[in-house]
């Protein structure tokens, strides 16, 4: 059990750190996002060229969680809960990403492979129709794995959940 004075001392301590939206949260959360979908597209786009991009991409992505807690943990007070449906605009550009990731590396493939550089000389068309049937094949199976619909006992238990959140939430801003 703590003294009264500690208590005290403590929130004292705390209330002297930054202001969780001084900074700008909603600006914090899209600089992280934009970090994250920057990184992203540098490990799938680039992947075939250097291998070790995903190996980095992690180490990257630990140093950056460690510095978040320091900064939540240390220099900000603790922010308000907010909650965000989805990642908004940034599920188009991973998509697109995802396009031209399939894009670029069956373009690596077809061209690092010595069945195509074997007839390319002979047959031009052949590379490019290569690359066209690829992508199109990888693209078409991509579109068939995406599962386009919640079910609706996931869409009930999501609305319950969402519920009891925003229940807890309205008592605590009572208090």
């Amino acid at each position: 059990m703590e003294p009264e004075g500690s208590t005290s001392r403590r929130l004292d301590k705390e209330f002297l750190l930054y202001e969780s939206d001084r900074f700008g949260e909603r600006n914090q959360t899209l600089m992280d996002m934009n970090d994250k979908v920057a990184q992203y597209g540098f490990t799938v786009l680039f992947g075939g060229v250097f291998p070790l991009s995903p190996l980095i991409a992690a180490v990257m992505e630990i140093y950056t969680r460690l510095k978040d807690v320091e900064r939540y943990t240390k220099t900000q007070r603790r922010a308000v809960p907010r909650r965000y449906e989805g990642v908004g605009c940034w599920e188009e550009i991973i998509d697109l990403v995802n396009i031209l990731a399939i894009i670029t590396n069956v373009w690596i493939v077809v061209f690092r492979s010595t069945f195509v550089s074997q007839y390319s000389s002979e047959y031009p068309i052949l590379s490019i129709s290569l690359i066209s049937g690829i992508c199109f094949l990888v693209y078409v199976i991509r579109a068939m794995l995406q599962v386009h619909s919640i079910p609706e006992k996931v869409k009930r238990f999501k609305q319950a959940e969402i519920g009891a959140a925003d229940d807890f939430l309205k008592s605590l801003l009572k208090q």
